[in-house]
């Protein structure tokens, strides 16, 4: 799964933010609970790196367990 990220990085790493923005990027990058709004879409990661994210963050009970 770290490869993966760092592939993703690789190719993006010269990627401007702002280019990001071209369709609704604020609403696909933050969430709501209750009456608090967390946006994350002034980061510099796209929809397939946040699943990369995702994917590692959902193994960690499994690697904490082993």
């Amino acid at each position: 799964m770290w490869d993966g990220l760092k592939a993703r990085h690789a190719e993006t790493r010269d990627r401007r933010i702002l280019d990001l923005f071209a369709d609704g990027r604020a609403d696909d990058f933050s969430c709501t609970f209750g009456d608090m709004r967390f946006d994350y879409s002034k980061t510099n990661i796209d929809a397939a790196t946040r699943d990369a994210l995702l994917a590692l963050a959902a193994d960690v009970p499994a690697r904490r367990d082993a």
